[in-house]
């Protein structure tokens, strides 16, 4: 597990101090060990943790005759099988590690190898034969690359902004227009980042630069969809979903160190945590697993500690004061490089944190809510009093539900108390089609409340900014639909940034078995039925361990990753109006009259001005931190 970053000059001469710097800002996610690569036109160079082949793996690794050189960041989880396969191809290895593989690999398949590939990567090969340099990134995005357009070539690329930033000839130009994105997702949807002219490579998509004339290509070798051929079978693809995953997290869990698992009540990091203790135990060893509680909140701690008693792992909770987590925030925002605002970030830093005092390497659930269904808004379509509105016929609703909706919406309006009633959420929804009207897991300033926000702000469709792949969705049910959104949007927009971030910022490398291609290849092929029962999400995934764990936690509800960001706004909100009134960029293109209003004590009672007020937080650290302070 590393950090990469690199610079084309084509043809000048190569800043030696400049491929340093970039990678010394990083050396978070390699304080192991740093490796550098100059030729004609191009330095690259990585920051190293040692996980596999700790003795041999340094990088660069190239070929034997020096003509093909890769830099790295992530796992191959099946580097044994593909070196096998290459060995019998005549490739000779020098070392045992996974990086060598991708050397090799391109060799032998070239620009088809991460199609090859298990595992989350970030590679950039140096090919010196086609003078071209060739950058892929893994198939959902678990490991970010960022890259830099100057005079329309690519300038740089890396594992995180600030690296790429170390080059003072590019300029910090704030996207002021993505910021109006941002406050609706909690993130930055778009393909280029808040800093103009620096773009991120989309997941299951490669790089190919040609070193001569500066002409570049991006390709998608990959793509997440539902299959059109669904299984039939229900018992056959529960079963198969069981032995994909065991395989699964034999595979993640290949490393010359030890490693752990994050542990909540949910079934998705229980489900890793009990495979993998079974894996270890049957080698002789023990599980050690980590969760978090916080001082002012009634957690979930008891719970996990049931259930780690009933794994049998060596079992540890972290404790998280208000103290903590604010004294974090400006570090955690350092280490995102665009502001995401999502208030679990920050505990899963702080989590982190402990849990690297004594081991590397961390496995965890994401993904497994948005492969198999997990999330309660998916079963929104299937409610039969939802079914029942919806499924009026268009004349029922113009005369009839329409004109009830207008009056609903305008006595809100007028009177926003009314807005809490329920019935009136209900309605706008089972009125509304879902293509128009989902966002994925975040909406946190309304359309309305951002012409209130902002000085200068026009409403716009985001249904529009969402990456939809350019795929003809007619084919999927609504909740499919809204399973499709999530995992190009929000899974990799914030899930996947978030657990990448928060954990390389202590050097601790995360691995998520629920987002492995064979497990993926599983999930495309369910029906809604199968995923959604009962009122229980997720439930073919929970039926496939019905049988390994205790029914509480099996059928326990989601419950996201709560904080008490609220609470502890509540009891001390004036550190947090001062840093967000003081802030230069929110004064300039924000009315400050509607944000004061947000800190009176009746809205501060509400737990979703928190979140907004904690959004607004997190992009006037952002600006202090990366464009302030450089000014």
């Amino acid at each position: 597990m590393c950090g990469i970053s690199g610079f084309i000059n084509y043809k000048s001469i190569q800043d030696r101090d400049l491929l340093k710097r970039s990678l010394d800002c990083i050396i978070h996610r390699g304080p192991d060990d740093d490796g550098m690569f100059f030729t004609e036109g191009v330095s690259m160079g990585m920051r190293r943790l040692s996980i596999i082949d700790i003795a041999h793996g340094k990088q660069p690794i190239s070929n034997e005759d020096q003509t093909i050189t890769v830099v790295f960041n992530g796992e191959i989880y099946n580097h044994l099988e593909l070196r096998k396969e290459l060995e019998n191809k005549n490739h000779i290895f020098k070392t045992q590690s996974d990086t060598e593989t991708l050397v090799h690999g391109y060799e032998e398949w070239g620009t088809e190898l991460p199609k090859k590939l298990r595992g989350m990567f970030v590679f950039s090969i140096h090919d010196k034969r086609r003078n071209k340099l060739f950058i892929a990134r893994d198939h959902f995005g678990i490991k970010p690359l960022y890259y830099s357009l100057q005079d329309e070539k690519i300038s740089a690329f890396a594992s995180e902004i600030k690296s790429i930033l170390e080059d003072k000839n590019i300029k910090r130009d704030v996207n002021i227009n993505y910021i109006y994105d941002y406050v609706s997702f909690q993130y930055n949807p778009n393909p280029e980042t808040f800093f103009k002219n620096i773009f991120k490579l989309a997941p299951g998509h490669s790089l190919t630069v040609d070193l001569e004339t500066g002409a570049y290509s991006i390709e998608k070798y990959w793509q997440w969809n539902f299959r059109d051929d669904r299984d039939t079978d229900y018992e056959k693809s529960r079963d198969e979903i069981k032995k994909v995953m065991i395989d699964s997290v034999k595979h993640h869990m290949i490393a010359d160190v030890p490693v752990a698992s994050f542990l909540s009540s949910g079934v998705d990091s229980s489900i890793i945590a009990m495979l993998a203790q079974r894996e270890l135990q049957s080698q002789g060893k023990n599980l050690k697993t980590y969760t978090i509680g916080f001082k002012d909140l009634d957690s979930e701690i008891s719970d996990v500690k049931e259930f780690a008693g009933f794994i049998k792992s060596d079992h540890k909770e972290i404790i998280v004061t208000f103290e903590d987590y604010f004294e974090s925030l400006e570090k955690c925002v350092w280490y995102f490089d665009e502001p995401i605002a999502d208030p679990s970030a920050i505990s899963l830093f702080l989590l982190s944190r402990e849990v690297v005092k004594d081991v590397k390497v961390v496995m965890s659930g994401e993904g497994a809510d948005e492969l198999f269904g997990g999330y309660g808004i998916y079963q929104e379509p299937h409610n039969r009093y939802i079914q029942l509105i919806s499924q009026q016929p268009v004349w029922f609703k113009k005369i009839f539900l329409s004109p009830i909706q207008d009056i609903v919406n305008f006595t809100v309006k007028m009177f926003p108390v009314f807005a809490q009633f329920p019935g009136v959420s209900f309605l706008n929804r089972a009125l509304t089609p879902v293509r128009g009207r989902y966002l994925g897991n975040a909406n946190i300033f309304k359309e309305s409340e951002k012409e209130k926000l902002f000085k200068n702000y026009s409403r716009q469709d985001l249904t529009s900014r969402l990456d939809l792949q350019d795929q003809d969705l007619t084919k999927l049910s609504e909740s499919e639909y809204m399973q499709f959104a999530d995992i190009h949007n929000w899974m990799r927009g914030d899930i996947l940034q978030k657990a990448d971030k928060m954990t390389m910022a202590n050097s601790l490398e995360l691995r998520v078995p629920f987002l492995d291609t064979a497990v993926s290849d599983v999930a495309t092929g369910l029906i809604d039925a199968w995923k959604y029962k009962n009122g229980i999400t997720k439930f073919i995934l929970r039926d496939a361990f019905s049988s390994d764990m205790p029914d509480k936690t099996n059928k326990r509800p989601k419950l996201g990753f709560p904080t008490p960001w609220h609470t502890w706004l509540k009891n001390d909100s004036q550190k947090v109006q001062s840093i967000i009134l003081e802030n230069k960029l929110i004064q300039e293109i924000c009315n400050m009259g509607f944000i004061k209003d947000l800190f009176t004590k009746r809205n501060l009672n509400d737990k979703f001005i928190g979140r907004r007020i904690f959004t607004l937080l997190m992009l006037a650290l952002w600006y202090n931190r990366f464009i302030n302070e450089e000014k």
